[in-house]
């Protein structure tokens, strides 16, 4: 019997925003200098594996101290 992979969660550009606390040209500025996750694109839609913008968020950390 083979174990299940639990594809990843993907979010879209408004919960990216919320976990962030970055306007959305903030975050595409971040993206272009290589200092954010780029997006999995779906057709025209962009979404972020939420494992990925976390692991961001929790990277900020120590420099918030």
């Amino acid at each position: 019997m083979q174990a299940q992979t639990q594809a990843p969660e993907l979010l879209k550009m408004p919960d990216v925003i919320h976990m962030t606390s970055h306007s959305k040209t903030t975050i595409y500025d971040l993206i272009r200098k290589g200092e954010f996750p780029a997006p999995v694109k779906r057709g025209r839609a962009s979404f972020w594996r939420r494992t990925e913008v976390q692991e961001w968020v929790n990277s900020l950390a120590p420099a918030m101290h």
